[in-house]
């Protein structure tokens, strides 16, 4: 699993609903729902992959493996729209 980095043009609000992001580069915002915004929140602290995984098996009680792809999947996407630099 990878470890990212926010884009330093990404500026993001957590709210009682979701994650805001808003790339202030392109003027593009998305909002992030569960499960998404626990990835997004997980992954921003900076934790570790292992530790982020195990943190999110817990939070969305789901299989490691679905997390993994759920995981990928997001990477995949936010670094396409220049929210993250993706690290390893």
């Amino acid at each position: 699993m990878d470890k990212f980095e926010i884009n330093s043009s990404v500026s993001y609000v957590i709210d009682t609903t979701g994650v805001s992001l808003l790339n202030n580069e392109t003027g593009k915002s998305y909002f992030l729902e569960y499960p998404e915004a626990a990835v997004w929140l997980v992954f921003a602290e900076g934790h570790n992959s292992k530790k982020a995984l195990q943190m999110l098996e817990s939070i969305l009680d789901r299989p490691a493996k679905e997390i993994g792809s759920m995981v990928k999947q997001n990477f995949n996407f936010w670094h396409n729209e220049f929210i993250i630099n993706r690290n390893g």
